[in-house]
């Protein structure tokens, strides 16, 4: 589903609307390897240190029980939240939002500013400036048709709102852009 004709004549409106929810299967293996040890393991041996080291201590006086303790719920809840629960993608001709649980980004598409794909050695990003500072990146998680179907949109927007569509930019370079707009 590659859009096409969305050109400065057809205008922002003429682009379909898209929405992708990343799969766990399209991680990379040592993303989908590391939320499994962290989301698992990590918490099953912290657990059973807790419980062997329970007997003869003080639970309210032991730093080491509570570290314990904590360190089994909240490394999962990272982890799991970042890679094993589906993410949204929408890209619409009103807006562009990404969204974990709840919205973690959106721009007006006619607030778009850049549109960038970031150089990266084992997976496809993509990030889109808004005029406001405000900032969406995303793409691991999604297939390659889907990144494809994406990439085509960005393109064609790009080409709709007459801004450039910066291909391969160096991942520091994106990093210092996207950092700047603390949004």
């Amino acid at each position: 589903m590659t859009p096409t004709g969305a050109t400065a004549a057809g205008g922002i409106e003429s682009l379909p609307s898209l929405r992708f929810r990343t799969a766990f299967r399209n991680y990379e293996p040592s993303v989908r390897a590391a939320t499994l040890v962290a989301g698992i393991v990590v918490p099953a041996v912290c657990i059973g240190l807790f419980l062997w080291l329970l007997p003869g201590r003080d639970l309210f006086d032991d730093r080491l029980l509570w570290f314990l303790l904590i360190i089994a719920v909240v490394t999962p809840v990272v982890f799991l939240t970042s890679h094993g629960i589906p993410h949204t993608v929408a890209l619409t001709p009103a807006a562009i939002e990404y969204r974990e649980l709840r919205p973690k980004g959106r721009i007006q598409t006619r607030g778009v500013s850049l549109i960038a794909s970031i150089a990266h050695p084992r997976r496809v990003i993509f990030g889109v400036l808004g005029r406001g500072g405000e900032s969406v990146v995303f793409g691991p998680g999604l297939s390659t048709a889907e990144l494809d179907s994406v990439r085509g949109w960005l393109l064609s927007l790009a080409s709709s709102l007459g801004i450039e569509f910066r291909e391969n930019i160096p991942l520091a370079e994106a990093m210092a852009i996207f950092a700047r707009t603390g949004k």
